[in-house]
């Protein structure tokens, strides 16, 4: 119990308490990494690291190079302790949790506890209802609303993307999306609509959040899930339940399609007018006259890609080690998201599903991999250690 009291402080203030200065200009994310370190040393009486993280060190390794190349050391190396260590530390704790102590379901519970908070405080200030909008800064997060001052009380925030309790906008739509995701854990032992609270609560949030690419992959992926979960529960009619939620699925999707598109929320601009086609290309022509090193703070770009990313931070070195650790782990989270449902295996159904729907939008952002995202090693590190024996298909 003192493993996982431990992993929930780290965990909370690795992801809410980032801004914070504390003695020493230090925040409670750097102590709590620091304490984590040594709690997971203790535990296992050895250093950590798995072939996942030795090539993800050599592209840490190459983005050093890279940035003291360009001239960039002292930023990198705030990356280095603010983002590497906290990741590293993070999938260490993640994979003691769940090999030493069971903690599938412990993890789930955390996540959309936080989660369902953070729906809340997403709510609020989607109606702009000042009391609740006022929560993240009574305890203490930094959380940015000013742009709501211009609303009135209760006017819908259409055509604003919401941060939540998180540090941005963009962490709390892939957050939600994870939420909403490992929710569905809770219909492993039946389907039934109380189970789907949390998860319906996830998805009108991701809604409110308008970050389009983790409401979509939200949407999808959970018709994935359910899809499976119903077919598996109920053998002897498994094709009229197929035929009945997919004919339902379709009409609700193309529906709610057409209320985005025409709806005031940020949903109705689609991806045309999002100019990732004028990043993609003014980062491949870096690329091209920076083949071997990069150099990402030299460049002053925002790739909004992990394989641009990897590239521009750590050169053509960089880019295959993350290359080779995303296709493999896709293999991977790809086989166990299709392997025979059972309550036993349920877990890894749904953690691949989060997995793969973070990395899906990784494609589109700039948090991910490369940036050393906690989330993501730790949807990693629940995931990895799944038998063979546990890949079977139906």
């Amino acid at each position: 119990m003192r493993f996982k009291v431990f992993y929930i402080v780290f965990f909370i203030s690795a992801i809410l308490f980032t801004s914070i200065r504390l003695f020493w200009g230090l925040t409670p994310r750097n102590i709590m990494t620091v304490i984590m370190f040594l709690v997971c040393f203790l535990e296992d009486r050895r250093l950590f690291m798995d072939k996942w993280y030795a090539s993800f060190l050599l592209f840490i390794v190459m983005f050093g190079i890279s940035s003291a190349y360009t001239g960039f050391l002292s930023l990198f190396s705030r990356r280095l302790i603010g983002y590497y260590l906290v990741s590293y530390v993070g999938y260490w704790a993640t994979m003691i949790l769940v090999r030493k102590y069971n903690g599938f379901s412990f993890f789930i519970n955390m996540i959309v506890i936080i989660g369902m908070f953070d729906a809340f405080v997403t709510f609020g200030q989607f109606f702009n209802i000042p009391m609740i909008k006022a929560i993240p800064n009574y305890i203490g997060l930094s959380v940015d609303t000013e742009f709501l001052d211009s609303f009135g009380e209760g006017d819908e925030a259409y055509g604003l993307s919401l941060p939540g309790i998180m540090v941005t906008d963009v962490f709390n739509g892939y957050f939600i999306m994870v939420v909403g995701l490992l929710s569905l854990y809770y219909l492993r032992k039946r389907f039934s609509i109380i189970r789907l609270i949390p998860w319906v609560i996830s998805f009108v949030s991701s809604f409110m959040i308008q970050q389009r690419a983790a409401f979509y992959v939200l949407l999808l992926l959970s018709f994935v899930v359910i899809i499976r979960v119903m077919v598996s529960k109920k053998r002897s009619f498994r094709l009229l339940i197929l035929f009945v939620v997919l004919a339902a699925f379709s009409f609700i999707g193309s529906s709610l399609f057409e209320h985005l598109m025409n709806g005031e929320s940020r949903f109705s601009i689609g991806f045309d007018y999002t100019n990732r086609d004028l990043i993609y290309r003014s980062t491949i022509n870096y690329i091209d006259g920076h083949f071997l090193l990069g150099g990402l703070f030299d460049s002053g770009l925002a790739p909004h890609n992990q394989l641009l990313c990897a590239w521009i931070m750590g050169g053509f070195v960089g880019f295959i080690c993350i290359l080779f650790i995303t296709i493999s782990q896709l293999i991977h989270a790809f086989r166990l998201l299709l392997s025979k449902v059972s309550d036993k295996t349920f877990f890894y159904v749904v953690s691949s599903a989060s997995f793969l729907g973070f990395v899906a939008i990784s494609m589109l952002h700039n948090v991910g991999i490369t940036s050393g995202d906690l989330l993501y090693w730790a949807l990693w590190g629940l995931i990895c250690n799944a038998r063979p024996a546990i890949l079977q298909t139906q």
